[in-house]
């Protein structure tokens, strides 16, 4: 749940406001660029497990804090955008549609009516799960 964030205490001029805003602003791009580069990290750390499990022949693994297991996620991938197109004007399938391939959307109908969307892929991409060993 989220917590409500008290009203700061604003500066008297706008001026100081506004400088204030710049700071403050300043401080959480900063954080941002933290936040990213340890998402970059988590990702190696990531790719280099899965690694490590695959070499040894491995579903998961265990460490005195957490454990991390090999998952799979089935995504889709446009391999003919042309004749995905063509499918998604003909039947003004909107809801299929963004910059991307609604995934959820896309392999409930596919789902539902049990048959493939022209020019679209599914995909199985390797994860990993990862937990904190219980006490």
């Amino acid at each position: 749940m989220a917590t409500k964030m008290a009203a700061p205490k604003f500066p008297k001029t706008l001026g100081a406001c506004i400088d204030d805003l710049y700071l403050r602003r300043a401080k959480r791009l900063a954080l941002d660029r933290s936040v990213d580069a340890l998402k970059a990290e988590e990702k190696l750390y990531k790719e280099h497990i899965i690694g490590l499990l695959t070499k040894q022949k491995l579903e998961g693994g265990k460490g005195d804090v957490a454990t991390a297991a090999i998952m799979w996620n089935r995504t889709l991938v446009v391999s003919d955008w042309k004749k995905f197109w063509t499918w998604a004007r003909n039947d003004k399938l909107g809801v299929y549609v963004q910059k991307r391939v609604a995934i959820e959307a896309t392999k409930e109908w596919m789902d539902e009516m049990q048959k493939p969307v022209p020019g679209v892929d599914p995909l199985d991409v390797q994860d990993l799960s990862l937990t904190k060993v219980s006490a």
